[in-house]
């Protein structure tokens, strides 16, 4: 198969747009402190649930 000649059905040809990827990097350090809220209020949560 040469991949440089122009074929009549591309199969790599997305269907729908490409969504972008999720911005990770926008998030950084604040993620992690969220996940750790997120920990922290579970614990309470269940802490308060179990009590």
């Amino acid at each position: 198969m040469d991949f440089r000649e122009p074929t009549t059905h591309q199969p790599h040809e997305p269907l729908r747009p490409i969504p972008p990827p999720p911005p990770k990097a926008k998030r950084g350090r604040r993620g992690k402190g969220l996940i750790k809220l997120l920990l922290v209020l579970v614990l309470i949560a269940g802490a308060g649930a179990g009590g």
